[in-house]
């Protein structure tokens, strides 16, 4: 999958990973996402980029994973998180649960490896935030999967932040469907509000509904989000699935 867009961004080297392991049966591997979110800025040519990967162990066992970048880019940070657990920052270095660097023919080679080993049955995420410039200005040249990734890739998402007054056509944006539901009744995403509110390199998307006909005396509103993919809000990873919230109200 290839996107190209006029604006203030980038050409975004071509990414190749390839999912490494060391164990008596080879690893096999399919990715169930992978997605990246990429900000661009109308007053500097640093690009930011948030690439997320939901990988499925199918079977053998796998520890470590390694992503090669043809062009210079900073790696920020590196976030791993398993079976849905709470994410992970893995630190700089060598062992368990950490993540190295090196330079190599005018690119960057990053290679992480999982603080536990990943066993057939597994899911695990790999959150990679990372910066890099703008190598032909106004043009963003992304490979989303690039051709030899050596697995499956079941669907790919990549979200592009312009800025201000710098969108392209709305006819070329899909935007994102927002869904939940309270008390088990699906809510009318036309009744749903969206406020944001950005503080670069991140974007907040708040979503809320005003419900009306309240019963008097103590109601429980349970409500439910409902995340079709990984979020990432700038410090942890969030697994796709529902997140059940109860609230205990006294209307009066």
């Amino acid at each position: 999958m290839r996107w190209k867009w006029i604006s203030s961004a980038l050409v975004v080297g071509l990414l190749v990973m390839a999912v490494g392991g060391v164990a008596a049966q080879s690893p096999s591997v399919e990715w169930d996402s992978w997605n990246a979110q990429i900000t661009a800025y109308n007053d500097r040519s640093q690009v930011d980029v948030a690439a997320t990967q939901m990988i499925n162990v199918l079977s053998g066992q796998l520890q470590a994973g390694q992503r090669d970048y043809s062009q210079p880019v900073d790696i920020q940070s590196v976030y791993f998180a398993m079976n849905g657990e709470q994410p992970q920052e893995l630190a700089p270095g060598d062992g368990p649960g950490r993540y190295q660097t090196y330079e190599t023919d005018g690119g960057v080679i990053l290679e992480y490896q999982l603080p536990t080993p990943a066993q057939a049955g597994d899911t695990f995420v790999v959150q990679i935030n990372y910066a890099t410039q703008t190598a032909t200005p106004g043009l963003i040249d992304w490979y989303v999967v690039p051709g030899a990734h050596g697995a499956p890739v079941n669907s790919s998402t990549v979200t592009i932040n312009f800025p201000d007054g710098e969108a392209p056509d709305p006819s070329f944006v899909r935007l994102l469907e927002t869904q939940g539901s309270v008390n088990d009744r699906m809510v009318d995403p036309a009744l749903v509000t969206e406020v944001r509110t950005t503080n670069a390199p991140y974007t907040c998307n708040t979503y809320f509904v005003v419900l009306s006909d309240w019963t008097l005396g103590n109601v429980t509103l349970v409500a439910t989000l409902i995340l079709r993919e990984p979020v990432f809000d700038g410090q942890a990873i969030f697994p796709d699935g529902n997140y059940v919230y109860q609230y205990d109200v006294q209307a009066q």
